[in-house]
């Protein structure tokens, strides 16, 4: 009986930290996608005024969350890596069309998709080399997943 609630524990602690990681590649890529907009963290906050640090981050660690919540209902964690791609895609479309029009990709923008035939050129000129953090940061969740899937194999 000891052994089976040792092997509990242990699966437990499997997917709480692999949650926690999930959690934290996604509320990174939150700030980082907040900081290219609006050029602030609030990390000075924290001592300052504790409630706005709360009110500042607080969307930021529930979408996190909120994402990282599904990991408990499948064994399969690779789908993870898809979820923080398609999130890395959403990102970049809201920064380089905030680049060029100065405003977030609405429903109505979504529609004329059909109108960026041709604007290939255009839409390369607004690629910046700090837009490759994103992709970084799912690079490195790949690269947990494989090593946390070989681990468990091996023991």
């Amino acid at each position: 009986m000891k052994m089976i609630t040792n092997k509990l524990d242990k699966t437990t602690l499997q997917l709480l930290t692999f949650g926690a990681v999930f959690a934290t590649t996604i509320f990174l890529q939150c700030i980082i996608f907040h900081y290219l907009f609006f050029n602030e963290l609030l990390l000075s906050s924290l001592w300052k005024n504790p409630t706005d640090f709360i009110r500042f981050y607080l969307p930021h660690i529930s979408i996190a969350m909120f994402f990282s919540s599904f990991v408990f209902l499948f064994k399969n964690k690779w789908w993870t890596v898809g979820l923080s791609i398609i999130f890395n895609i959403w990102i970049w479309a809201n920064l380089w069309y905030y680049r060029a029009n100065n405003i977030l990709i609405d429903k109505y923008s979504i529609k004329m998709i059909g109108n960026l035939n041709g604007f290939f050129d255009s839409i390369l000129a607004l690629i910046k080399p700090q837009d490759y953090i994103f992709l970084s940061i799912s690079i490195i969740l790949m690269i947990y997943i494989y090593i946390r899937n070989r681990i468990i194999i091996n023991q």
